[in-house]
């Protein structure tokens, strides 16, 4: 029987409370629960162990072997906390009456306390933050969720890594149908440890955040409209947030990504769950052009700060 999501978990503990609690949670008419362990081999609750991968290459492979019967995609880490103000009981309920109701393309759940979305926003917006859902151009990694559609286009991840690896899936749906990006605040969520990924940092796969966000910008077609850094994102989300999010079914297709981003580009068309697109000369080619690239931002730091020195002197003359 087809259900209407499944939550998709990715973690290196084994006989995690949190993990058991959620799997009972999510085992319902509505959902199901699927959990990969990147550490351990002898994880009772994992769908999948698979080690020596970084966090993108967790998500892309929970995606490629998960049963394809849902409508929904919900990732998330295994120290996130699911919750209501209410009864919890019902948050896979209420989660399918949402995902039901609003038809996002993706999105992600309230955590005020997080650098995308804060009390900012409603002092600069004077919407009010606790409002059931509004549209978000960007948020951290922790949870997200995704329409199969969606998914289809974005899995598997195209550059491999953990920081900003995703960003390019919420700048897709921004620049495209920016109101179907949606943060749903009935169920919010709640980071109970923050685990770090160093030891994913040390594999040779890994690339990254801020390389992983040029390499896919290079393939942008507008390139006024790229997104570097969170205060990127954030000034997006205060543009967008006090607008009402769409209701209407929105399937994508790869004549929609191909608006625009090359979607023929060799790194695209090759992705691959595990490893990612390799070529030789290709990697080396953009390796040297990332190093000039570091080179020429770090020139230009050190130009704005004599520029500021000399103007600061002027004005002591």
């Amino acid at each position: 029987m087809k259900k209407t999501f499944c939550i998709l978990e990715q973690g290196k503990t084994v006989n995690e409370v949190l993990t058991t609690k959620k799997k009972e949670m999510f085992t319902t008419e509505f959902s199901d629960f699927y959990r990969l362990n990147w550490f351990r081999t002898d994880d009772p609750n994992a769908f999948i162990a698979q080690k020596n991968i970084v966090w993108s290459e967790g998500r892309s492979l929970l995606y490629e072997k998960v049963p394809k019967n849902y409508d929904y995609y919900i990732f998330t880490d295994d120290d996130i906390e699911f919750y209501m103000n209410h009864n919890s009981n019902t948050i896979a309920k209420q989660i399918h009456l949402l995902l039901t109701e609003y038809q996002p393309i993706t999105g992600t759940f309230l955590d005020k306390n997080l650098w995308h979305v804060n009390q900012r926003l409603d002092q600069s917006t004077h919407f009010p933050l606790s409002r059931k859902c509004f549209p978000i151009g960007g948020y951290d990694l922790q949870v997200q969720l995704f329409c199969k559609s969606f998914a289809d286009l974005v899995f598997p991840v195209i550059y491999h890594g953990s920081d900003k690896s995703m960003w390019y899936s919420q700048w897709i749906c921004y620049a495209l149908f920016p109101l179907k990006q949606i943060c749903f605040t009935e169920v919010q969520v709640n980071n109970l440890r923050h685990e770090d990924k160093i030891n994913q940092k040390k594999l040779p796969q890994f690339t990254s955040g801020d390389r992983l966000l040029w390499l896919f910008n290079k393939d942008i077609k507008d390139k006024e409209n790229i997104i570097r850094s969170q205060s990127d994102v954030f000034r997006i989300n205060k543009k967008i947030f006090s607008l009402n999010p769409d209701k209407g079914y929105q399937y994508l297709t790869l004549k929609d990504l191909d608006k625009i981003y090359n979607v023929n580009n060799f790194y695209y068309k090759k992705r691959k769950s595990i490893g990612g697109a390799k070529d030789k000369k290709r990697d080396t080619f953009y390796h040297i052009l990332w190093r000039l690239y570091l080179k020429r931002s770090q020139l230009m730091k050190k130009l704005r700060k004599l520029i500021l020195r000399l103007q600061y002197r002027l004005l002591q003359l």
